[in-house]
């Protein structure tokens, strides 16, 4: 098994060398497929390369165009129960984040791997509770939900987000839902930051949608 991991770190440092990291303008699959490795082993390269360049100042690698010109934006939005939504804003400021950002990040981070949310039902199960949004509909007819978090994403993004929520059989409303769980409860493992929209796929196709290469 350790061989393995080794193996497996040889592979992604090799591959953050190759000019496939930075230039083909190919999905995940294909460019894996073409070097003869697994598309985990190529997005985990990806992901790591990104991270050392934002650590050393410089801009993200890139897997295909994806300039900002090119990055059409979309609205994604989560409304929250009072009590969630305080733990959330505790979690921006002791971490200095922007919500929006945080927000923003959840998607990604998601869309980058393979796991799914612990929880995507129609509610909310927080600290083993299950929560409600107490007089929605009459918060709504005065001005709004106020304990809501909005953020703008790529359109690729929501769209492999929709995807990835239709063969789960929710809404992408419930995989963001459970996303937010995760990271308020402690299982998301690593957070993949992402401070603007250019820093995310338009392609739906270089996100984990779920769906086979080609369907």
């Amino acid at each position: 098994m350790q061989d393995e991991s080794r193996f497996r770190q040889w592979l992604k440092e090799k591959i953050k060398r190759s000019r496939w990291v930075t230039r083909t303008t190919d999905n995940v699959e294909t460019v894996a497929r073409r070097l003869g490795v697994q598309a985990s082993v190529l997005v985990e390269a990806q992901r790591e390369l990104t991270e050392e360049r934002q650590a050393q100042g410089r801009q993200p690698a890139a897997l295909g165009n994806r300039s900002k010109r090119s990055a059409k934006r979309q609205i994604i939005e989560v409304e929250m129960p009072e009590a969630v939504f305080g733990d959330w804003q505790e979690y921006c400021r002791q971490r200095d984040m922007v919500p929006s950002v945080l927000l923003r990040s959840l998607v990604h981070t998601l869309l980058s791997g393979p796991e799914n949310p612990m929880w995507v039902g129609r509610t909310w199960v927080y600290r083993g509770k299950r929560l409600v949004l107490d007089g929605y509909k009459e918060q709504m007819k005065l001005k709004g939900w106020p304990w809501s978090v909005k953020s703008q994403i790529t359109h690729g993004a929501m769209r492999a987000l929709t995807i990835r929520a239709d063969l789960l059989g929710c809404t992408p409303t419930a995989l963001m839902r459970g996303s937010v769980i995760d990271l308020l409860e402690g299982r998301t493992k690593r957070l993949n930051v992402t401070p603007g929209v250019s820093s995310m796929w338009d392609d739906e196709n270089r996100y984990w949608t779920g769906r086979e290469p080609g369907a």
